[in-house]
């Protein structure tokens, strides 16, 4: 059964449309088509000229200037469901492009109608137009527009101030009314362009109600979510039937492909108290004292990695003779985010650990004489090196028993710094079966949008930050970063396939956006019965009127 409010799309046109030039009606016009196109509601109608005795002695050329650029309204009568009468405005605009048939002896002419909306949508607009908040902007909605961050409600306030659209935000939820929209959705388009963006964007429609009092049209606009536009209903018999109301779907329904939503941001951070190793040749370590000090050195260039290069050794470029310093460090462990991470240079960064808000202790660097027993902090200038997890002492001359505990093999030297993992923060998120077979992946690069940073247990300041004696620039942005994608799978537009209809009748009740529940006699897609229910949900997104065969074709946006 498909919901109570659900509308069913009867044919209710009583006599063809009626054409008014100037407010007047005119026999001689006749409309052939119409169409309704788009999130916008786009209309657009082709009228034929009828050649009467008044005006056979014009040239067709002649004829045809006589009608271009002339104001014209079309009205279509309605015959309601109580035996009431009516007319309703469905395209008001200028007469345009005229068309003259080519065949000889013809007198036939038609003409394209430019409805007046769709010539407002062609005005220029850039990005620098929306500097300016709303006339009527709050403090804070002011304090938020600065910061670049428009809402759909605010952009649309903008938008009829700087047209005449006169566009309606009322029917929104306030929720999303409050969406933000991107400032590059304005950079150098129309206002059809920009409308068109974020409509689609935010899965929103146009929703036109044209109106006739007697003197004119008036028209309202409101903009609407595609969940909250109006349910309708089609019969649908044998295809064989010219009863039934639909008589030829062209295409049915693709099944939507599922999608794969990966979010990327910059690598884990991980604070660490790291002891390094040696990056020179042992060979070299056993020469007098005094040639390792640059000042009294006989060649110092060919000692000046000796007891003061010190390495993390993370790619393993060390371990391997003659130099022989072991395996590289493992870098898997220190991340231990359950990633195999390959051995691979790394730079050191400052520590989190912080001696005041927001200021880091820097890279600490600590030297030992006693094999790591006891640790005091280097005294002397320090060279971070920028290619590698590395540090070089830099003095003229190593401090007093440095060399001596060299090579005695009782040196040793620690950094207290941070690491970034060279693996991407990442979160996934599917919308819809994984296991269906192919699927699209959208990928979202966040740079440090969201953060992972945090203290190893080997860190020497670890212990001073969890008793709270010292703070920490710690982060774990995951759960955000998880919020945020899902969120993104919400919006993303659901896209999975296209219906075309042509019916055996007139349908001249619909307009894009109604959302289809119930096809009687025969199921299209999935459960149509029940918006509510997972599945497809089906818009009408482009309506063509064809006058001459009485028929309306319907193609039908299919997404979920």
């Amino acid at each position: 059964m498909a919901p109570a409010t659900t509308t069913r799309s009867e044919p209710i046109l009583a006599i063809g449309p009626i054409v008014l030039v100037e407010d007047q009606p005119e026999p001689q016009l006749w409309v052939t088509r119409w169409q309704q196109v788009g999130r916008l509601d786009r209309r657009r109608a082709t009228i034929a000229v009828a050649r009467t005795a008044a005006s056979i002695e014009l040239s067709q050329r002649a004829a045809a200037d006589h009608w271009r650029g002339r104001a014209v309204t079309i009205l279509q009568p309605l015959l309601l469901a109580g035996g009431d009468a009516g007319t309703v405005p469905v395209v008001n605009g200028r007469l345009a492009a005229v068309e003259i048939a080519a065949d000889a002896g013809s007198d036939e002419l038609s003409f394209d109608v430019i409805d007046e909306f769709d010539a407002l949508l062609d005005q220029p607009v850039n990005s620098e137009t929306f500097d300016t908040p709303p006339a009527d902007a709050t403090a804070d909605e002011i304090l938020a527009i600065r910061a670049g961050q428009w809402s759909l409600s605010q952009s649309i306030r903008r938008i009829n101030e700087l047209t005449a659209l006169n566009l309606s935000a009322s029917l929104l939820a306030p929720a999303a009314a409050r969406r933000t929209v991107s400032q590059r959705m304005f950079n150098g388009a129309s206002i059809r362009l920009v409308l068109e963006r974020v409509l689609t964007a935010h899965d929103l429609y146009l929703q036109r109600a044209l109106r006739w009092d007697g003197r004119g049209v008036r028209e309202s606009r409101h903009v609407r979510a595609a969940h909250d536009m109006r349910p309708v209903q089609l019969g649908l018999g044998d295809l064989a039937d010219a009863n039934s109301t639909i008589n030829a779907v062209q295409s049915m329904l693709r099944a939507g492909r599922p999608a794969k939503l990966i979010a990327e941001a910059d690598g884990q951070v991980v604070e660490s108290t790291f002891t390094l190793v040696g990056g020179w040749d042992p060979a070299l370590e056993s020469l007098p004292d005094s040639e390792y000090a640059r000042s009294t050195s006989t060649d110092f260039d060919a000692v000046a990695p000796v007891f003061r290069l010190w390495t993390l050794n993370e790619d393993g470029a060390w371990s391997d003779p003659p130099f022989s310093r072991g395996p590289a460090f493992d870098l898997t462990a220190l991340f231990d985010d359950g990633r195999a991470v390959d051995a691979q240079p790394l730079v050191f960064r400052d520590a989190l650990t912080q001696t005041d808000p927001g200021v880091s202790v820097g890279i600490v660097v600590d030297i030992s004489t006693d094999s790591g027993s006891s640790w005091t902090r280097y005294p002397g200038q320090v060279v971070v090196l920028d290619d590698r997890a590395a540090v070089y002492l830099d003095d003229d001359a190593l401090p007093a028993g440095f060399i001596t505990a060299g090579k005695a093999d009782a040196a040793r030297v620690r950094v207290t710094a941070s690491l970034r993992s060279p693996l991407p923060l990442t979160g996934t998120r599917w919308r819809g079966n994984p296991f269906a077979g192919s699927f699209q992946t959208h990928r979202f690069r966040l740079g440090r949008q969201f953060q992972h940073q945090r203290l190893s247990s080997n860190s020497k300041y670890f212990n001073d930050v969890r008793s709270a004696q010292r703070e920490a620039d710690e982060a774990d942005d995951r759960p955000a970063m998880a919020q945020w994608l899902m969120d993104q799978a919400e919006r993303l537009p659901r896209e999975a396939g296209e219906l075309k209809l042509r019916t055996a009748d007139l349908q001249i009740a619909l307009r894009p956006g109604d959302r289809l529940t119930e096809v009687a006699g025969r199921q299209i897609a999935g459960d149509l019965n029940d918006p509510a229910a997972p599945g497809p949900a089906v818009h009408l997104c482009d309506i063509e009127h064809d006058l001459n065969r009485h028929t309306s074709q319907l193609a039908w946006r299919v997404s979920g």
